[in-house]
């Protein structure tokens, strides 16, 4: 899916949010929930399970074999305007590229570690395939979720009773019906490497692996009031988003590295964290999280982010727009430098009074940004031009859309 948590609204958005299942993956054709879901309601991670040990050596199995694992994309994807802002799951995009459609396929998924399972979500569009998502810890300090599962065991269906709870429908799509509905909360206890599930079947190829350990210390925003805590401030938030990547013992670890990138597997992130990152904010510049003052969030279907690369942080950046632009939506990357007012990097756009222009390799277009002062940004994407010399003198046009932290 790609990107986000449940906000501070409790079920009924983070039912909203998972209704967006049927549109999420990343690489080219998604990414994650509509606004940072990764929790559930109260109580769905009330284990019983003991404290997790120190460190991050929990999982020790892959969920997807990694011979069938063509790309393990880190946090942080974005594909607008579903997945606008930097995506809060890792997906793992299995080998099967070609055969989405194939009703025959069928990859198995099993538990990364002794886990239990404490709740599930299964999603339908227009009657179709179920899609579920599956809660589930291995210790107590952890709370994680797989998205996309296409088929469950028997055992675990069993154990879980009646998804029927709370079903709620929406258009995750225009004219698209997605009924969502979950389990009661239980305890489903899984070894390591035991199969919970399948992907495949025609609908899925892609696993969305979600992860928070609230032994962290909070994660950095800008303005945190945007990424309300929820469940009760239990610590499974937003503010405690972890990539699964490197929760792993070492020498899986290191098989998974290479796997670590574009969805793909063409370009490996080196940069560290190598699992990626949801931290993108640089408090009185231009890069990081952006909202439209005069829409709702969640979604983030209106709102913008302007941050680093989630496979090349140090060489690409990327405007990650919604539909609040004239234009639409738009995903677009330039190469940042550091000085001058064509393609400067994001964290050194300050309120200066000087308007900055952008020419992103995909061509066909400029973008012009300013900030107008420490929280407030505008946005003027101009199609059809791709110099920023020809749009010299910059001037924001009067509908350029407006931002503010």
């Amino acid at each position: 899916m790609a990107h986000t948590t449940i906000r501070a609204a409790g079920l009924a958005l983070a039912l909203a949010t998972l209704a967006l299942l049927a549109n999420c993956g990343g690489g080219g054709g998604g990414g994650s929930t509509g606004s940072n879901t990764g929790s559930t309601s109260n109580g769905t991670f009330s284990s019983g399970l003991a404290a997790c040990p120190a460190g991050n050596e929990i999982f020790s199995v892959p969920p997807v074999a990694l011979e069938q694992v063509r790309g393990w994309e880190p946090l942080g994807h974005m594909n607008p305007s579903a997945h606008t802002f930097p995506t809060d799951h890792q997906y793992l995009y299995t080998t099967a590229f070609g055969q989405p459609n194939n009703p025959q396929l069928s990859i198995p998924v099993v538990a990364p570690s002794d886990i239990r399972i404490t709740q599930l979500y299964k999603g339908s569009t227009g009657g179709g395939t179920p899609d579920y998502s599956v809660f589930f810890q291995p210790c107590a300090d952890l709370g994680a979720r797989f998205g996309h599962v296409v088929t469950l065991t028997p055992e675990l269906l069993a154990a879980a009773g009646p998804i029927t709870q709370n079903c709620q429908t929406y258009q995750a799509s225009p004219g698209v019906n997605t009924t969502l509905c979950q389990s009661a909360i239980f305890k489903f206890d899984v070894k390591a490497g035991q199969q919970v599930g399948t992907l495949g079947g025609g609908v899925s190829i892609t696993l969305d692996w979600w992860l928070q350990d609230r032994r962290i210390s909070p994660l950095y925003f800008t303005n945190p009031t945007r990424f309300s805590t929820y469940n009760g401030g239990d610590g499974f938030d937003e503010f405690h988003i972890v990539p699964a990547s490197a929760y792993y013992t070492p020498a899986v670890a290191a098989l998974i590295a290479p796997k670590l990138g574009r969805f793909d597997g063409t370009l490996q992130r080196t940069t560290a964290p190598t699992g990626g990152t949801i931290v993108v904010d640089v408090a009185g510049t231009a890069r990081g999280y952006w909202f439209n003052p005069s829409q709702p969030f969640p979604p983030e279907s209106s709102h913008a982010a302007l941050v680093p690369d989630y496979v090349t942080p140090n060489t690409l950046q990327v405007f990650s727009l919604g539909v609040s632009q004239a234009t639409g939506s738009l995903l677009a990357t330039f190469v940042p430098v550091a000085t001058g007012t064509v393609n400067r990097a994001f964290e050194h756009v300050t309120a200066d009074g000087n308007v900055y222009c952008y020419e992103p390799v995909e061509g066909q277009r400029i973008v012009l940004v300013q900030l107008t002062d420490a929280t407030t940004l505008k946005v003027d994407v101009r199609p059809g031009a791709s110099s920023c010399a020809a749009a010299a003198p910059y001037v924001m046009a009067a509908n350029a859309a407006t931002y503010k932290r």
